[in-house]
């Protein structure tokens, strides 16, 4: 997989001379079929199923926050396993079938909704090293403003008219605003976990 990225990403680089009027992001799998049809197909059936252990996963995790979370919640009591299953079984088919209509009739907000979500991943990455590194001065005021910062620039570099300052992906800017927000309020704020907080993170072996 690793081959097939930086293939991909090499192809896409170079695309305008190679294959004209092709977008970048179809020139590898383009070039592929052009080489060789048979693994171009190996190669659409490995991205298939890779999409889709990946949807399966997501779809059944978020039917089981709205088991629990919102039916469970607005109930005020637990489901019985048959009613909490069946809740999850048409939670997933709602899912499937509205992805499906987006996906053949309105194929732009996909692009949306799947760009998001990866900036909101790269923002929480200088928190998550702050935790692996054990970085004890870190305080829980630094890592919210860290974040609520890095969301404002996120919403204000990712369209126009400051879409992508210098031409470099607005998800990178939000990450840098994160980790500078986040060491500079740390520096003035004191807030450390308790005891018993701090306790169980070691028993947990952090």
């Amino acid at each position: 997989m690793t081959f097939f990225y930086f293939a991909a990403l090499t192809l896409a680089v170079v695309a305008p001379p190679v294959i004209a009027g092709v977008k970048p992001d179809l020139v590898f799998i383009t070039s592929l079929k052009a080489i060789s049809p048979v693994l171009w197909a190996v190669c659409l059936a490995a991205i298939m199923a890779a999409l889709l252990s990946t949807l399966d996963s997501q779809v059944h995790a978020l039917s089981l926050v709205i088991g629990h979370d919102i039916v469970e919640g607005l109930r005020g009591k637990m489901l019985s396993e048959k009613g909490f299953m069946w809740t999850v079984r048409l939670t997933c088919l709602i899912l499937v079938g509205l992805g499906y209509l987006l996906a053949l009739f309105f194929p732009q907000p996909l692009g949306w909704l799947g760009v998001y979500p990866a900036t909101i991943g790269m923002i929480l990455m200088p928190v998550c090293v702050y935790v692996i590194t054990g970085q004890k001065w870190v305080t829980k005021e630094g890592v919210v403003a860290g974040l609520v910062a890095a969301a404002a620039v996120m919403v204000l570099f990712s369209g126009y008219p400051w879409l992508n300052p210098g031409g470099i992906y607005y998800g990178f800017w939000a990450t840098l605003v994160a980790a500078i927000v986040t060491w500079l309020v740390s520096l003035f704020t004191r807030s450390r976990p308790s005891p018993e907080a701090v306790k169980d993170m070691k028993e947990a072996g952090w």
